[in-house]
């Protein structure tokens, strides 16, 4: 089961680093929703609509370095409590001159997935904690 969780992970990254949007979505059921660390909760569709933008405005992906790993889980009939470690390594452009920044940002989740005919798909993922964030190889603080 883990390994058919992390599969479908790694798979995701795959599609993310092809900017493949439909192919992505096709791993989000119609409930499927992001709680964030301010206690925002995002719906599907918000959350399709922020990974558009966010492959738009990105130049390059570096999938090399991008990963979510689990670091746990708790398997509970066809429920499972996923906990994971991801890393975004991404090169954005400047705003006001367009030169290529390398930006990393990193966050951990607490995530509940469901097997269904399809296999297991998310359908929540909760922020737990904001890890820190590297702007060309250096701490930043977007705040």
């Amino acid at each position: 089961m883990q390994r058919d969780i992390q599969e479908a992970i790694d798979s995701g990254i795959e599609e993310w680093e092809a900017k493949d949007l439909e192919a992505l979505s096709r791993r989000m059921p119609p409930d499927f929703t992001v709680l964030l660390l301010d206690g925002t909760t995002l719906k599907r569709e918000q959350v399709l609509e922020g990974m558009q933008q966010d492959l738009a405005s990105s130049l390059r992906i570096d999938v090399d370095r991008t990963y979510t790993r689990i670091d746990g889980l708790v398997l509970m009939g066809n429920e499972t409590t996923v906990c994971t470690q991801q890393q975004y390594v991404r090169t954005l452009p400047d705003r006001k001159n367009g030169s290529p920044h390398e930006v990393i940002t990193s966050v951990r989740h607490q995530e509940k997935w469901v097997f269904t005919k399809d296999g297991w798909v998310a359908t929540r993922v909760e922020e737990i904690e904001q890890g820190p964030t590297y702007l060309d190889g250096e701490p930043y603080n977007p705040r």
